[in-house]
C-alpha cells in the first residue's frame, strides 16, 4: 500500500499570528479542559499548511483507493507544561489534542514513510483513557526543525 504523500509549509509564529479558526479552536479546547489561557502562556507555536502532493496516475481506470485526501491546516501552542494542537480541513471539519508535555513521546516516522519531515507525538492525550499517537505534520524547512529543538527542550524541562 502507498502511503499519501503531502507537500507541507511551516512556519513559527505567535500564538496570536495563527489562523483565526485554529486561534479560536485551540482557546475552546482549553476553556473546555480548564488549561487557561493557553495563549498568553506560549513558549511556542507553530502554523503547517498540507496539501496532497499531485499523485501520477497510471492506466486508464484508476482505483480510487479511499478517501479523497484533503487540505489541512494544523496550528501548535506549547507552554512550559501543556501542548494543544489543532487541525482544520479544507470542508471545516476540525479537532484539537492537548496534552501534558510530562507525558509527550516524539518519534520520527519509519522508512516506509519516505523522506517525512514530520513526528509522531505520543501521548494519553487529555480525555482519552489510552495512549495513542498523531502525526504532527511539519514542512521541510529550517523553522520546523527550530520548532522540535525547543520543543524537545520544553519536553525535557517538563519531566524536571
Amino acid at each position: 500500500m502507498k502511503i499519501q504523500t503531502y507537500t507541507r509549509t511551516t512556519k513559527v509564529c505567535t500564538a496570536d499570528d495563527l489562523d483565526e479558526r485554529i486561534r479560536l479552536a485551540i482557546a475552546s479546547y482549553a476553556d473546555a479542559h480548564l488549561l487557561g489561557d493557553i495563549s498568553s502562556q506560549a513558549q511556542i507555536c507553530c502554523e503547517t499548511h498540507s496539501a496532497p502532493a499531485e499523485q501520477k496516475k497510471s492506466g486508464l481506470f484508476r482505483k480510487n483507493n479511499g478517501p479523497t485526501p484533503r487540505r489541512t491546516l494544523t496550528g501548535v501552542i506549547a507552554t512550559k507544561r501543556i501542548i494543544v494542537l489543532c487541525t482544520v480541513t479544507e470542508d471545516g471539519y476540525v479537532a484539537c489534542l492537548g496534552s501534558p508535555l510530562a507525558g509527550l513521546d516524539i518519534e520520527r516516522p519509519s522508512a516506509a514513510y519516505g523522506n517525512e519531515t514530520s513526528v509522531f507525538l505520543i501521548s494519553r492525550w487529555i480525555g482519552s483513557t489510552e495512549a495513542s499517537s498523531y502525526l504532527l505534520p511539519l514542512g521541510p524547512e529550517e523553522s520546523s526543525k527550530d520548532f522540535l529543538i525547543t520543543l524537545q527542550d520544553l519536553i525535557i524541562r517538563a519531566h524536571q
